[in-house]
């Protein structure tokens, strides 16, 4: 296996770190530097690592000192950094079926040539990715790892809290024999808390984005959230970020640092990574502002230390995008009251089955509220896609529309 080249990482994530442009935000700097700061110490083998689903409760693998990495935030990143389509291409060299998502297609090819370092284990669950489950079981055969598939049923009764609880249990058993460490409740607790407090903060900072006029673009907080900040819950380092993204903003609304804003966008989904332009093309020259993202959502109670796991089985069967669309429906109609929203953008990434099945329901249901909405849909990985210039004629169109 090819060795990790550690500079290629450090150009890529120190330049973000640094970078006080366009979007720049603190958080997105302390980010990058703890995703820096893990895969140095996972090369050298100083810390465990599992890929693991975004709702896989990152907590629990806190709790034994293992990182959770998603392939999904692998496949994003070397998007980011402009390899979407060079992966994609030795993707298809290698027969790799179509038909799988270009994140885990990407996410494949990144273990092949030695991009990421393999894992210690692979972990899924069901929701929200069809995909993930598959890739995960491949993979763990490929390389000789161990797998684990957390089943999480469709329903949110207690029967499916009390089946979701036992199956973090086997989860814990699952860590123990991978770890050969003794589960310990205290260290759960430890991490539970830490989650809480990123949490807090994190729903403090979506509170000002909802009654004050933008201080950010958009795009900042797109690039931070989601499946980066799930993985990450439970870590001290995280808490921090968050409690200083909650400052920056404070700050800049204190001091007035409002942004010019045509008009209020609500985004769904997911936005084209290898296009570095592309929202400040929105923000910027069209002066549509993203208020708000769907992936900033915090859906989750407050979760007991004394009763972690009843409240962990309970965060994973509450995602709005892991249940009905109705479900998911309600989430985003409640977003567009609560921020004021103009108009909705949904980016329909063509590998996302679970979720862009849905997305004429979506729409009615919106449109039905008085909204615009648009849909985009194509590859938000791959840097070949001939659609970008036609994203950009329906954007400017929209912008009209809502004038």
């Amino acid at each position: 296996m090819k060795k990790v080249d550690i500079d290629f990482y450090k150009r890529i994530l120190i330049f973000g770190h640094k970078f006080k442009g366009y979007a720049g935000l603190e958080i997105n700097g302390a980010l990058a530097g703890m995703q820096l700061d893990h895969l140095e110490q996972e090369v050298s083998g100083e810390l465990s690592v599992v890929w693991s689903s975004p709702l896989v409760p990152s907590e629990i693998l806190t709790s034994f000192g293992v990182d959770s990495v998603t392939p999904e935030t692998v496949a994003a990143f070397l998007a980011s950094a402009g390899k979407g389509g060079e992966l994609l291409l030795g993707s298809e060299a290698n027969f790799h079926s179509g038909d799988c998502c270009s994140f885990q297609r990407i996410a494949i090819m990144a273990l092949e040539t030695g991009l990421v370092p393999v894992p210690q284990a692979f972990i899924a669950t069901v929701p929200i990715c069809d995909d993930n489950p598959r890739m995960s079981d491949f993979l763990s055969q490929k390389y000789d790892r161990e797998y684990f598939l957390l089943d999480v049923p469709a329903t949110r009764d207690q029967a499916a809290v009390d089946y979701t609880v036992g199956q973090l249990r086997e989860l814990i058993s699952f860590l123990e024999k991978l770890t050969g460490q003794a589960f310990d409740p205290e260290r759960l607790t430890t991490a539970i808390k830490e989650s809480n407090r990123t949490r807090f903060h994190w729903q403090k900072a979506n509170k000002l984005r909802q009654t004050e006029a933008p201080v950010i673009y958009g795009v900042a907080p797109l690039r931070m959230t989601g499946g980066l900040l799930l993985q990450k819950l439970g870590s001290p380092e995280l808490s921090e970020a968050m409690a200083g993204y909650e400052n920056e903003l404070s700050g800049r609304i204190r001091t007035k640092e409002f942004l010019p804003c045509r008009h209020r966008l609500l985004w769904l989904h997911l936005f084209p990574l290898f296009d570095n332009k592309f929202m400040q093309f929105i923000e910027v020259e069209l002066g549509m502002m993203v208020v708000f993202e769907e992936s900033s959502h915090v859906w989750w109670e407050e979760i007991d230390p004394i009763d972690p796991l009843s409240g962990l089985a309970r965060r994973i069967l509450d995602a709005p995008l892991a249940g009905t669309v109705e479900r998911r429906i309600d989430t985003v109609l409640k977003m567009i009251k609560d921020y004021d929203i103009d108009g909705v953008v949904n980016f329909s990434h063509v590998g996302c089955k679970s979720l862009t099945g849905g997305v004429l329901f979506l729409a009615s249901a919106i449109k039905k509220a008085g909204v615009p909405f648009l849909e985009l849909s194509g590859d938000c990985l791959d840097n070949r896609s001939p659609a970008t210039a036609q994203w950009r004629s329906r954007l400017e169109a929209f912008a009209e529309m809502l004038d």
